[in-house]
C-alpha cells in the first residue's frame, strides 16, 4: 500500500492502541511485524512507527534460544 507521508501521518495519528500500529504495519508492508529481541513495548512501537514513516520494513532478527 503506497501512502504519502501525509497519509501515513494521518493513519498513525488515528492509532489508539498498540495493536493499531501492528495492524497498520501489516496493511502497509503486507506482512506482520517481525519478532524482535526488543523487550520494551514502547521501543517496539517506535521501531514500527519509524518503519512506516521511512517506508522500510523491519529487518528479521535471529532470536536467541531461551530454552536449551
Amino acid at each position: 500500500m503506497a501512502l504519502t507521508l501525509e497519509e501515513k501521518q494521518q493513519k498513525l495519528a488515528e492509532c489508539s492502541s498498540g495493536q493499531d500500529f501492528f495492524d497498520l504495519y501489516t496493511l502497509i508492508f503486507k506482512e506482520p511485524v517481525p519478532e524482535t529481541a526488543n523487550v520494551h513495548f514502547n521501543d517496539e512501537l517506535d521501531i514500527i512507527i519509524d518503519a512506516i514513516i521511512n517506508d522500510k520494513k523491519i529487518p528479521k532478527e535471529k532470536l536467541p534460544e531461551l530454552w536449551d
